[in-house]
């Protein structure tokens, strides 16, 4: 029996009872337990390890993601694989040896928690000698003591684990599979192990019922009585390691031999050859409020309770192990452990064909350990191979699949025909391939796979460990696991699925590397490669090689030297190098322009684009883009509102604004060419030979810099104000409401067929010349000039040439082209 401890501060409680009984073949549970999900189904299982390790309650230090839970792949190693479902159809579960031992649907018939959260289940299973897969499971639970018992089944707040993987991912309810008690099993001889014996050994209640109020409640040995009304057939209790090799025990050859063995307190009918252990485990575990824990590095004794004050370390438990069944040599097999249900149903895949061809006859496998003679297997090359121990193996001709299940690291080298399947479990794998291709599925654990010059492709697919694989040679497809693996890349074309935070390195050959939400760190060699992000935090180092790079997560994008294509609509940072690069933007992206040219195309999102020495061309789309330049910028514009910015004196910038809205400020390097669109721009002039254009839409803004620019509405129906620089600038209104604000530089004004404004500030004193000055059209407005200045300045205007000259007070010239008779109606 056990006494469970609360796992993921489900402050679940209670305990198990176990009977077996070695004659008949048999194992009686009884499971109690108090603080369930009320209404729901609670699988459970006994776990243990086939290796003789002794299973653990795991602590906080397996929660390898940290979000306060320890799930599926974490704590792996502490109490080991499901070996018998404790279901409500025991026929069903006798048989399942590495079937459906992870079956957590309703077709597993788990047993379901009442209206108070009280779980009660109570079976006998009986396994038989005759049945291969009955027998393997009975093996394999035997030494009760080294095993544990692990309740299922929690509800959890919608965030816990947010950004995780697991059963807590951030999303909310019922996770079927989340541990939620477990107890390391004892055993108990003496009067304790009769009273317990006396109480699973009886079918009926009030049996049951007495035994459910030990194990919800934690009585003492005090407070149980021996029941009377027990099955006919009676049990012999024996202490832990002994034997009764006779019906008595007595006088008998066994480890008994004349010692009297415990008997029930009740008179019993002694059954030959009967062994029987009961199991006990630790003490009942403290409410969630006050739950104390000893660290791992000093761990209390069995049967004691930790006092420490310390902040105490919630209780948590790992995932099971999903069993492969291979078929071996008289139809016995073997089960190969994997760490996830869907891996280990693509083993069973793999092995489908081998499986068959057991059950039919076609194929005797043969069982080695390393050190061992391997005959050389069939013409056909279907032979098959079992490797148990750890060590080193070279296969030999003539051998197709291989199934590893040792404890222990395996080194192995395969052999040169094609087609070769692998499949190993968690005990470690070194595995060289061989000039055949083949395929290598391990179910877990730390594995190294190599894969050099001449040996033939491979498809691995690695567990949820820490694995290094050299694919050096052939064309492989590598599916990492969830571990931090480190992968190298050769001259093959090879794919790599990335699920963990891995180091991948890439080789010569062509590469693609497809990543989830992990974070990766990948570098792309010098063949052309590909990088598939998800919504992770990837950083990818491009090569020599043309690659390109995708990704929908928050990841940094190093480009290479080569012509690159990246392809964002996440958070991205894209940092370009030497190589010239085409970078489309949909999401909230930075992007560091290099010395290589950039072509950068936005999208719905927010992007900032910072220049470097390199040429570049944006094209803005339906979000926002902010661009620095610091050499030649070409900008087309969108409908997002955009800032495209010039500095230095190698940064001419060409641009034409979309449907957006758009600010533009020239650099100082002159020569700029700027269009305003059909949204609303504001253009910021910098240096000699500028021409700044307002567009088509209404309400540009355009001021000149300090060299001899142009600005110009000529054309456009929109209001425009248009603002002279310090140089000499040519000004062209358009055919609407135009505001020309002059400034100190001399200009030349040629008016369209709108209405003008001719602002001027004293103290500017410019030289301008207006041409096309329309009388009731446009108009003059003295701005900072004392009263009277317009009648004073008109009392000594000159005629010349058919042209009205002003001055003004401060120095300003005004020149009317063509045109004479100005009155005081044309000033404002």
């Amino acid at each position: 029996a056990t006494r469970f401890i609360a796992l993921n501060n489900s402050g679940v409680s209670g305990g198990a009872a176990l009977l077996l009984d070695n004659k008949n073949h048999n194992v009686t549970i009884q499971i109690d337990a108090k603080g369930m999900e009320p209404g729901q189904v609670h699988p459970q299982h006994i776990h243990g390890f086939t290796d003789g390790t002794v299973s653990h309650t795991p602590t906080l230090a397996q929660d390898g993601d940290h979000d306060g839970f320890v799930e599926l792949a974490e704590g792996l190693t502490r109490y080991g694989q499901i070996l018998l479902n404790l279901s409500l159809n025991p026929d069903d579960s006798v048989h399942d040896h590495g079937t459906t031992s992870h079956d957590h649907t309703g077709n597993a018939q788990f047993p379901t928690a009442d209206a108070n959260g009280v779980l009660h289940y109570r079976q006998t299973f009986h396994f038989d000698p005759n049945d291969a897969n009955a027998a393997a499971v009975l093996a394999s639970i035997r030494d009760l003591a080294k095993k544990e018992i692990v309740l299922h089944g929690e509800s959890v707040a919608a965030g816990s684990g947010n950004g995780t993987t697991g059963e807590t991912d951030g999303s909310a309810g019922y996770k079927t599979v989340l541990p939620v008690a477990s107890g390391e099993l004892k055993a108990v001889n003496g009067a304790l192990a009769n009273k317990l014996a006396s109480y699973l050994d009886c079918s009926a209640d009030p049996a049951s019922t007495q035994l459910s109020t030990y194990l919800l409640t934690g009585s003492t040995t005090a407070d149980i009585e021996p029941v009377n009304n027990r099955d006919p057939v009676e049990k012999e209790i024996v202490p832990k390691g002994q034997t009764v090799a006779t019906e008595s025990g007595n006088g008998a050859s066994g480890a008994v031999d004349a010692t009297p063995v415990n008997k029930p307190a009740v008179a019993v009918a002694p059954i030959e050859n009967k062994a029987v252990e009961i199991l006990l485990g630790s003490k009942v575990a403290p409410k969630a409020a006050d739950q104390t824990t000893t660290p791992a590095s000093n761990p209390a004794p069995t049967g004691t309770t930790n006092t420490s004050t310390a902040k105490p370390e919630p209780v948590v438990a790992s995932a099971p192990l999903s069993m492969v069944s291979f078929s071996g040599s008289g139809a016995i097999g073997i089960q190969i452990g994997f760490d996830s249900v869907a891996r280990a149903a693509a083993a069973q895949g793999l092995l489908a064909v081998h499986n068959a061809a057991v059950a039919a006859g076609k194929i005797l496998p043969v069982t080695i350990v390393p050190g061992d003679a391997i005959p050389a297997g069939p013409a056909s090359g279907d032979g098959s191979l079992v490797v148990h121990q750890g060590g080193q193996v070279a296969v030999p001709s003539g051998y197709r699949t291989i199934a590893v299940d040792a404890p222990a690291p395996v080194t192995l080298f395969g052999g040169a025909g094609n087609g070769q399947v692998v499949v190993a479990g968690t005990g470690g794998l070194a595995f060289n391939a061989g000039a055949g291709t083949g395929t290598v599925m391990v179910g877990g654990g730390s594995n190294l796979v190599s894969v050099f010059e001449g040996a033939g492709s491979q498809n691995i697919d690695l567990g949820a460990g820490d694995d290094t694989v050299a694919a050096l040679g052939g064309n492989n497809v590598i599916a990492a696991g969830l571990g931090k693996n480190q992968i190298l890349l050769g001259s093959g074309a090879n794919q790599v699925n990335s699920t963990g935070n891995d180091l991948i390195a890439g080789g010569s050959g062509a590469a693609t590397v497809t990543a989830g939400t992990n974070a990766p760190v990948v570098f792309l060699g010098s063949g052309p490669s590909r990088f598939i992000g998800g919504g992770g935090r990837a950083t990818v180092v491009g090569g020599v090689g043309a690659d390109t790079m995708s990704s929908s997560g928050n990841s940094q994008l190093w480009l290479g030297s080569n012509t690159d294509v990246v392809n964002s609509t996440g958070a991205d940072t894209v940092i370009a190098r030497t190589g010239s690069a085409t970078v489309n933007a949909d999401g909230n992206m930075f992007v560091f322009a290099g010395s290589g040219r950039m072509d950068f195309h936005g999208g719905a999102g927010a992007s900032t684009v910072l220049g470097a020495s390199g040429a570049s061309t944006l094209h803005g789309g339906a979000g926002s883009v902010i661009a620095l330049a610091f050499a030649p910028m070409t900008y087309v514009g969108g409908n997002g509102a955009d800032t495209i910015a010039a500095f230095g004196v190698d940064s001419a910038l060409t641009a034409t604004g979309g449907s957006g809205t758009a600010l533009f400020l020239a650099g100082a390097s002159g020569h700029n060419s700027i269009t305003g669109g059909s949204g609303t721009s504001i253009i910021f002039g910098g240096g000699e030979g500028d021409v700044l254009t307002a567009g088509s839409g209404a309400g540009d803004t355009i001021k000149a810099g300090s060299g001899a620019e142009t600005i110009s509405a000529a054309g456009t129906q929109g209001v425009h104000k248009l603002y002279a620089g310090s140089g000499p600038n040519l000004i062209r209104t358009g055919n609407n409401n135009t505001n020309v604000l002059l400034s100190t530089g001399a200009a030349t004004i040629s008016a369209g067929t709108g209405m003008d404004l001719y602002a001027f500030t004293q103290g500017n004193h410019p030289d301008v010349l207006i041409q096309n000055f329309k009388s009731g059209a446009d108009f003059i407005s003295l701005v900072g000039f004392a009263s009277g200045e317009a009648t004073r300045a008109l009392g000594t205007a000159t005629n010349s040439g058919g042209s009205e000259h002003l001055t003004l007070t401060d120095g300003t010239r005004i020149t009317f082209q063509n045109f004479t008779g100005l009155t005081s109606t044309n000033f404002m």
